[in-house]
């Protein structure tokens, strides 16, 4: 009899955490990002400082523009799409092994390799590339 017990009562707690579990899960999956406030100010910085600041002190860089908005203006160095998302590369300069990914809010305008542009988004952080979600290309005098 106590042996019933005791294994429904584990069984019950195993039931409790899965259900628990599973709502986290799916609300967690199933959140959707603040978008990014593109008239709020904006830390200015090139591809290639972002990219040279992440690089040389990751720890320091991270607790400058991790989770901030950003604005970065740089060479358009690869356009890439997939499955209706875009992603601008910016060329992180001549020394660089990586760039800084920029995965666009909406679509923009046709861009392509070599442009010039300032992009506008929020710094995830870095893992190879610097990560920049939420994006979207701003005139350039207007990034403040």
């Amino acid at each position: 009899m106590k042996r019933k017990k005791v294994i429904f009562s584990v069984i019950g707690i195993l039931l409790l955490c899965g259900i628990v579990g599973g709502t986290w899960g799916w609300k967690a999956y199933h959140r959707t990002r603040q978008p990014v406030d593109l008239s709020a100010n904006a830390i200015d910085v090139s591809s290639a400082q972002l990219y040279h600041d992440f690089n040389t002190d990751e720890e320091k860089a991270n607790q400058k523009y991790t989770n901030q908005v950003v604005a970065v203006s740089g060479t358009v160095a690869d356009v890439q799409s997939s499955n209706g998302a875009v992603a601008i590369l910016l060329d992180a300069g001549t020394d660089a092994a990586g760039a800084v990914n920029c995965t666009m809010a909406n679509p923009a305008a046709p861009i392509q390799k070599g442009d010039q542009v300032t992009v506008k988004g929020r710094c995830l952080g870095f893992l190879m590339d610097v990560n920049i979600v939420d994006a979207a290309i701003i005139p350039s005098q207007n990034h403040k």
